[in-house]
């Protein structure tokens, strides 16, 4: 069975994860269901699938995206369209993600990521830049 040129197959997928050669992964499930999800695809992170074109904007236009939603329908197919339309290199994921994570790919607990990633903010530290900062740590106990 093939499968069409906008699509990436679970297999393809699984074998790239991890890798120097994994795709930038989305995973653009619909906001309460992927709240309610056990699991992620590992490396995934989340997004509106119909807000594509504005965070297509801030990828790399060299990059390879691929998005997932539930079975790799509509949701996804919707997300890469709009990613496509920027000029990205995007794919939906064949099977979605419980096709993946069905099929043995890698994935992560969901429950085990913090809240809100993309809203925290992140501190480089290198040689050159040692200063760590801790204005937004919590004092809470």
């Amino acid at each position: 069975m093939s499968i069409p040129a906008t699509a990436i197959s679970a297999e393809v997928l699984g074998a790239r994860v991890g890798t120097p050669r994994a795709p930038v992964l989305f995973d653009v499930r619909r906001p309460e269901v992927f709240a309610e999800s056990e699991r992620v695809i590992a490396g995934a992170r989340w997004r509106n699938h119909m807000l594509a074109d504005e965070w297509g904007r801030t990828l790399d236009p060299a990059a390879e995206v691929v998005v997932s939603c539930v079975h790799g329908h509509n949701v996804s197919q919707i997300a890469a369209a709009k990613l496509r339309s920027l000029g990205l290199r995007a794919r939906f994921l064949e099977g979605g993600t419980e096709g993946f994570i069905a099929g043995g790919g890698s994935s992560v607990l969901h429950k085990a990521w913090p809240n809100d990633l993309d809203a925290r903010s992140s501190c480089r530290v290198t040689r050159e830049n040692p200063k760590i900062d801790r204005s937004s740590r919590s004092t809470a106990a």
